[in-house]
């Protein structure tokens, strides 16, 4: 899968959460797959019924948020079962596809404007 950088030399791509689009920014600097929580009530998920136990480190400094499982996680014809994922408490731009999902690929490469997300086999 090639993705071509956005005008801020972002990567975004979309995926399917629970059969759900959501918009992704690519975050090798991410630990875990964290949705915001925007995109957490679009997918129905009752935020007031979460324990926003775990903190987390971020650019803008220390934060919260909760753990979850998804059903799925689909990124191209890469689909994932029973996903761990963080909700972040506090409002973000955008849910971030970080390192609990990259690692799990062949390889990920930067050549300029474009990255390339390979993989040997559908996890």
């Amino acid at each position: 899968m090639v993705l071509t950088a956005g005008q801020n030399s972002h990567f975004f791509v979309f995926g399917k959460v629970n059969g759900t689009s959501v918009k992704f920014l690519i975050d090798t600097g991410a630990s875990d797959v964290v949705l915001s929580p925007d995109d957490a009530r679009r997918l129905g998920i009752n935020l007031d019924g979460l324990q926003f136990a775990h903190v987390t480190e971020t650019a803008n400094g220390l934060g919260s948020s909760a753990s979850y499982t998804l059903r799925s996680l689909s990124i191209g014809p890469i689909t994932l079962s029973n996903v761990g994922v963080l909700i972040n408490k506090s409002e973000m731009r955008e849910s971030l596809l970080g390192m609990t999902f990259l690692r799990d690929l062949a390889s990920v490469e930067i050549r300029g404007r474009q990255m390339f997300l390979h993989w040997n086999s559908v996890p």
